[in-house]
């Protein structure tokens, strides 16, 4: 990657050098390349793109694995909130119907800011709660799929000591605040019919998790086996959580990853801004000859 962004960065300067490489020659040019609005355009350039150099170095050289158990209690309990409320299906029609009079005028008196005001308001009236509830559910989704994993290590470690039970339960008090809810769920089903699978059939079921949901099923399965299977099982358990590490990890760095990826483009959309200003430069000055012949 440091090396795209550096070819990146060379290429752009190559590019925003095109026009002092093709028309310094020329004298009458040359002095308005020599220019002050040129040379401080250039210079200017010159030091957005050492930021963009010294931004992706710390990017790429910074710590690329952030602490993946922060997390905002406030803004989960919201969202939340968002994701299960009940559909209002009166509130769309109540405004639409209101409304409707207003855009009637605004088609009579042919007025388009009237028209379009009341249009945008009535569908925000429709899709806004939708939408809402559904930017809330994929941020609760993204939290479980960062938090899972890790919570799920813990448990593999305790039962190296611990049955499954015990040890889902003295991990409560450090779960990750989006999966308390449902370990406290999973807990009372298991106290109310310890032998059944759908205490971990149900944890999360809310979502769709099918990785999840099977790594829970899993625990199940080590509450019914003997010791040599349950050393097997444990194996099994915690390679596939490493492919949900995996994944929770990327999720984690998905902005830097986005940022680092934008970088290669920047300098080139620099380099094409610079080059049109300097051509703006250019006839602007010839322009300023051509009015000045006899």
């Amino acid at each position: 990657m440091k090396f795209k962004i550096v070819l990146s960065l060379t290429a752009s300067l190559a590019v925003a050098g095109t026009t002092v490489m093709m028309l310094a020659s020329d004298e009458m040019l040359g002095k308005v390349l020599r220019g002050p609005l040129y040379q401080r355009t250039t210079f200017s350039l010159l030091v957005l793109f050492l930021m963009l150099y010294l931004g992706a170095q710390k990017l790429l050289t910074g710590s690329w694995l952030k602490d993946t158990l922060d997390e905002n209690p406030e803004q989960i309990k919201k969202d939340f909130k968002t994701m299960r409320e009940e559909k209002d299906g009166k509130q769309p029609w109540i405004i639409t119907i209101l409304s409707f009079p207003v855009l009637l005028l605004g088609f009579d008196w042919q007025n388009l800011y009237i028209i379009g005001a009341v249009t945008a308001l009535i569908a925000a009236a429709w899709f806004t709660p939708s939408l809402k509830r559904k930017n809330a559910g994929g941020r609760i989704l993204k939290e479980i799929n960062q938090k899972f994993p890790y919570w799920l290590r813990g448990i593999a470690l305790s039962l190296q000591t611990e049955n499954v039970y015990v040890a889902i339960r003295d991990s409560l008090d450090q779960a990750p605040y989006v999966l308390k809810e449902q370990i406290g769920i999973l807990l009372r089903n298991i106290d109310e019919d310890p032998e059944s699978i759908l205490p971990y059939q149900n944890f999360l079921s809310e979502f769709d998790l099918p990785e999840i949901q099977s790594a829970s099923r899993m625990l199940y399965s080590l509450t019914n086996c003997g010791k040599d299977d349950s050393e097997a099982q444990i194996n099994t358990l915690i390679h596939r959580n490493n492919v949900l590490m995996d994944k929770a990890e990327w999720l984690q760095n998905e902005n830097d990853v986005a940022g680092i990826g934008a970088l290669t483009f920047v300098p080139m959309i620099l380099a094409t801004f610079k080059m049109i200003m300097d051509l703006g430069l250019i006839f602007g000055s010839f322009f300023t000859l051509w009015t000045k012949l006899p």
